[in-house]
């Protein structure tokens, strides 16, 4: 269990590589499961036949899927529980426990935001994830800007010693990487998290395309940072209110 931004996910994605590379838990096979894409997936396929499915695209055949299964090899990796959509909770909540309970000879690992809703998992161990300390929040950031190739790591960590609140938002993973990017791009932190926030969609809005590469339609090229904000604010605004706080990308094109 995390707050939102924790690490969650990336702490699952660290497990099933090392895992894959024999480097924790060799004997075993790690499965990494979004439950969002899962209570989605056509027909509402069981958990059993999901995995299958996910072993079968990877060029594994069913029967060595299901040997793997049944000898408990698998380290089943499930994310985002709170990410699943109320009407989908109950099926995917009593697929989890079927599931767990007639192949408990396997591993499992279930994420969940902290407080989200109430369910009971017996078998399962609850730990939380920690908020970073001074010597992670250091590591954090040296190899953040060492990989930047910016040699301002040393003056962001002297800046933020000098600014408590700011320092309390860098204990949390996503909250540190918002503010290594503000830093980047102009060298200081904002002085509040609701700016901390303003900035980097600013960023973000400013730089994603040139970071991932990305060639727009020509019209969508000229629109200026204030016209994606106010169109991804409507979007926000509609979405929220319908409470549909995960969409897919067809939805927003379709309108």
């Amino acid at each position: 269990m995390g707050k939102p931004g924790a690490g969650k996910t990336t702490f699952l994605k660290y497990l099933a590589i090392h895992c894959a590379n024999s480097q924790i838990l060799g004997e075993r096979v790690p499965v990494f499961i979004t439950l969002k894409q899962f209570a989605e997936f056509p027909n509402q396929p069981g958990l059993s036949t999901y995995i299958k499915q996910i072993f079968t695209d990877c060029g594994v055949t069913e029967a060595q899927a299901i040997e793997m299964i049944n000898r408990g090899q698998g380290l089943i990796l499930l994310d985002g529980l709170d990410e699943v959509r109320e009407e989908d909770s109950d099926r995917i909540l009593n697929q989890i426990q079927q599931f767990t309970e007639q192949y408990r000879q396997n591993s499992f690992v279930l994420t969940c935001r902290i407080a989200v809703r109430e369910y009971t998992f017996e078998k399962f161990t609850e730990v939380e994830m920690a908020d970073f300390d001074d010597q992670q929040i250091q590591t954090f950031v040296s190899q953040w800007f060492r990989a930047k190739e910016s040699d301002s790591a040393e003056y962001f960590m002297e800046q933020l010693k000098e600014n408590p609140p700011i320092k309390d938002l860098a204990t949390n993973p996503l909250l540190l990487t918002l503010l290594c990017i503000e830093f980047e791009d102009s060298g200081a932190f904002p002085p509040n998290r609701s700016e901390l926030y303003g900035r980097a969609i600013h960023t973000l809005l400013r730089k994603w395309d040139d970071k991932r590469r990305i060639v727009r339609q020509q019209v969508y090229r000229k629109l200026s940072v204030q016209r994606k904000e106010d169109l991804l604010s409507e979007v926000a605004f509609i979405t929220f209110k319908r409470e549909e706080y995960f969409f897919k990308q067809r939805v927003v094109a379709c309108g």
